[in-house]
């Protein structure tokens, strides 16, 4: 953040020759609207987007097997008969150390889910 700050306040000492030049003919109030919005809120957004990016670091994978913490998968389905199965064989297929639960909530279903 205090990157993204110091960048901001840079482009706007850069930005008041180009405010003070276009509030020769319009409104100052205008100007300084329109040059916030045009180029200091974008930059500082950027500028913000792109350190944070740059300074993320990922966090190690966990090793195999090491979270054990229960799981519950709730899979809401409708008229899904053709293809509920494929979905629960898929989420128990998971290599999860863990135990699973899931819990299939069936939305007025007209089929045979």
């Amino acid at each position: 953040m205090a990157g993204a700050i110091a960048w901001l306040a840079l482009s706007a000492l850069l930005a008041r020759p180009w405010v003070r030049q276009a509030a020769l003919s319009l409104p100052l109030g205008y100007t300084v609207w329109v040059v916030a919005g045009i180029a200091l809120l974008p930059g500082y957004l950027m500028c913000a987007m792109f350190l944070s990016n740059s300074l993320y670091q990922a966090l190690p994978a966990p090793v195999n097997g090491s979270c054990r913490q229960p799981v519950t998968v709730l899979v809401c389905a409708r008229n899904e008969a053709k293809s509920i199965y494929h979905t629960l064989q898929s989420i128990a297929s998971q290599r999860y150390a863990g135990p699973i639960r899931i819990l299939c909530v069936d939305n007025g279903s007209s089929d045979q889910t």
